[in-house]
């Protein structure tokens, strides 16, 4: 029988051998990863081409090795490098024969992705694919499951794909239920083996965007980046796993898309992978505030900026302006030690807005009462200059269908009218009124015939008054005052105008140019146009139809048109489109509306990144030194990352039109790249020249922020809530700025009202 003290020992001997084997496992897992990006294709035509892709697949691979993964476990597979055989190898051999049961897999692609409708197949596009022979040069989804069911023995295994772009699944085709069947063979995928987690750029029927307004990258890419650079570690303690980077990535996606882009996850749950490891971008202990303290500079979630229309414009958060990303800007500094007391400015609070003007009481002996839609005055200042896209309310004008009960109303009563010759002016006695009837509901009294009013001056001269005789005092048709023998010149009787003039005018005033259908005001042109007996009345209204919609039409094209913002705005260039060439049509002769609508299809075009077509579409119309062909110019070089030219046309357009905010902004991002300090002197002059937009203030506010100007930020902060004061980005980033400056008190306010924000909405 062995001795206690021998099985103790053996015990002990096992329990440390075990230990060792388990610290041995441990330190031997590795993760392995493949980045591969693709933004030319030599066999897909020019519009179809990709901007960022190969940038996506570089600063993956080096985020990758900077958090976790080292050097030799990474391969990079970009542009031509990146073809079939080399992708299938990379899977199927390096990664296969490399990884062991204890590792980790991560598979990164940006690029195209097709869906063979025919067959139900998905494929993903190399640098050598053909998209009319998917099956014989890309990669099928069917063989990327084959290679990682059979081949790779890796225990976790992450996807992490932005593929499906609008260029090959074309929105006006099958597009939306191809991006969707796409989706679904990634869910069969995933199911096809344990520990397979995959996330896709883009949801169902849904599109994936890239642009220059990310910085250069993809938007999924961008906050992915964000993600594994520390702000996705929602436990803060250094790894940040699978399930944290979609956590944080798909709101980002969501929120900076205006919610048309949604981060996809396959229906498998998602494995504890660990894309990021670094004691570097754990954070540092928040400061004692009712919030976290302020995050990495300028990371707050944005929104994307809506078109600016008549209504109100929804409660979105503001796009932060593309900077080339900079790793080592990634973490956060902690927040300053209070400065000195001497420099603390004092609190600003948030200017109220004007009150309303007050509703003047009625003058007891006004003739005429006040007009029925008289709008009170425009508060100086707060008018938009016409460069923006905001769309001015209408003009004050009586509405049609109170001139219709105006002029529909019969006569209280008839009176004989009254003559009145041109010589012997007496002053009439002031005891004998001139009206009988009683005060109406303004509390001004009214008569059929007069048309002034007594109180506005002091009462001139007036003429004796005669009777006239019996056959002068008839009324005639339509209430209208029976001509007199005065030597002055009378109008004529008109008559009652037509049902369709009104609607038309009342279409007109409210903006209903082109919808609804049947209704809008240009539907009601053309039957009021086939009308006999209307000339005059059609002429008159063709003219008012036309100013109209030219006005809409060069508000959008010449207005709030940015190279952060334009790609959103697809729809909206094509309703200019459409609004300036019935401008055309009705004004055939005025050449600018001609050019007006070719910039709004290059407008649309480059949204749509087809900068070779637009670039040629304007190519034709640089010499007429117009400030929106040289803005949107300046777009194409920008999409095109060619700043030197991109710079020069938005010099060309500021020329031509100084007061345009656009072509500032733009420049400003331009500066922006290029670390020019000029970019604060753009920005404050296209906030200065756009006092009604909060994403320039944003941008300014955001721009001083990074330049540790506290105070100036917080001054453009509140600038931009005094304008979207719901938007609770804005609360939460002048909190970051007023914590920065040592007012700790205010930031908690600020910090609170942004909470409470969010949870209204």
């Amino acid at each position: 029988m062995r001795s206690k003290p021998f099985v103790l020992a053996s015990v002990a001997l096992a329990a440390s051998l075990l230990m060792a084997v388990c610290v041995s496992a441990q330190v031997e897992r590795k993760t392995w990863v493949l980045a591969i990006g693709i933004s030319k294709y030599p066999r897909l035509p020019g519009g179809q081409q990709l901007q960022f892709a190969d940038r996506d697949a570089e600063d993956f691979a080096q985020d990758a090795k900077r958090y976790g993964a080292g050097a030799a476990n990474i391969r990079l597979l970009t542009a031509q490098e990146a073809t079939v055989a080399a992708i299938k190898s990379a899977i199927g051999n390096w990664i296969a024969r490399s990884s062991t049961e204890n590792d980790d897999v991560v598979i990164f692609f940006s690029g195209h992705g097709l869906f063979e409708q025919q067959y139900g197949e998905s494929y993903l596009l190399a640098y050598d694919s053909d998209a009319n022979d998917p099956f014989a040069t890309a990669i099928s989804v069917s063989e990327l499951a084959n290679a990682l069911t059979r081949r790779v023995r890796a225990r976790r295994i992450v996807i992490l794909a932005d593929a499906v772009r609008r260029d090959l699944f074309p929105p006006d085709a099958d597009g939306p239920a191809a991006a969707t069947s796409f989706a679904q063979s990634f869910d069969a995928l995933a199911s096809a083996r344990p520990g397979l987690s995959i996330l896709l750029a883009s949801g169902p029927g849904e599109f994936s965007r890239e642009g220059a307004r990310w910085a250069g990258h993809g938007v999924f890419t961008r906050f992915l980046l964000d993600a594994m650079a520390g702000n996705a570690d929602s436990d803060g303690n250094g790894s940040i796993t699978v399930e944290e980077i979609y956590n944080f990535v798909s709101k980002r996606v969501a929120e900076d898309t205006s919610n048309k882009q949604h981060v996809w996850r396959a229906q498998a749950q998602l494995s504890e992978i660990v894309l990021a490891r670094s004691q570097q971008i754990a954070r540092s202990p928040a400061p004692q505030t009712v919030t976290p303290a302020p995050p990495n500079r300028l990371q707050e979630p944005v929104k994307q900026p809506t078109v600016p229309t008549a209504q109100a414009p929804p409660a979105t958060k503001p796009q932060p302006p593309p900077v080339t990303r900079k790793p080592a800007e990634t973490t956060a500094a902690p927040p300053k030690s209070e400065p000195p007391k001497a420099n603390l400015p004092n609190p600003v609070t948030t200017k109220p807005e004007p009150p309303k003007p007050a509703t003047p009481k009625p003058e007891p002996r006004a003739v005429q009462p006040p007009p029925a839609n008289k709008q009170p005055e425009t508060i100086a200042g707060n008018k938009p200059p016409e460069a923006t896209s905001r769309k001015p309310e209408p003009k004050a004008e009586s509405s049609p269908a109170r001139k219709v009960e105006t002029e529909n109303k019969p006569p209280a009563e008839k009176r004989p009218t009254v003559t009145a010759p041109r010589s012997n002016p007496v002053t009439p006695p002031a005891a004998k009124p001139v009206n009988t009837k009683p005060p109406d509901s303004s509390g001004a009294t009214t008569d059929a015939n007069a048309s002034v009013k007594t109180e506005s001056l002091p009462p001139p001269p007036r003429p004796a008054i005669q009777p006239p005789r019996v056959s002068v005092t008839a009324a005639a048709p339509g209430n209208q005052p029976a001509p007199t023998p005065s030597s002055a010149p009378v109008a004529p009787t008109l008559a009652a105008p037509s049902p369709l003039t009104l609607q038309m005018e009342a279409a007109i005033a409210e903006g209903a140019l082109l919808e609804p259908r049947g209704n809008s005001a240009w539907d009601i042109y053309q039957r009021f146009s086939s009308e006999s007996g209307a000339a005059s009345e059609v002429a008159r209204l063709k003219i008012r139809l036309a100013d109209a919609l030219e006005k809409a039409g060069r508000e959008i094209v010449s207005g709030d048109v940015r190279a952060d913002n334009i790609a959103d705005k697809v729809d909206e260039f094509r309703r200019a489109g459409q609004l300036l060439q019935r401008a055309r049509a009705l004004r055939p002769e005025n050449a600018a509306i001609g050019i007006l609508e070719k910039v709004s299809a290059v407008h649309a075009l480059v949204a749509l990144q087809f900068y070779d077509e637009a670039e040629r579409a304007l190519s034709s119309l640089q010499d007429g030194k117009i400030a929106s062909v040289e803005n949107a110019l300046g777009l194409v070089h920008h999409g095109k990352l060619d700043n030197y030219r991109a710079e020069r046309a938005f010099k060309r357009a500021i020329d031509i039109d100084p007061a345009w905010a656009a072509p500032h902004y733009n420049l400003a991002l331009i500066y922006r790249n290029q670390k020019n300090d000029a970019v604060i002197d753009e920005l404050a002059a296209a906030a200065r020249l756009a006092p009604h937009s909060a994403e320039m203030a944003t941008a300014l506010g955001d721009e001083y922020f990074n330049r540790e100007q506290w105070q100036k930020a917080i001054e453009a902060y509140r600038k931009a809530i005094a304008v979207k004061p719901l938007d609770d980005s804005l609360h939460t980033k002048l909190g970051h700025a007023l914590f920065s400056l040592g007012l700790k008190d205010e930031a908690n306010l600020e910090y609170k009202k942004a909470n409470e924000l969010r949870r209204k909405q």
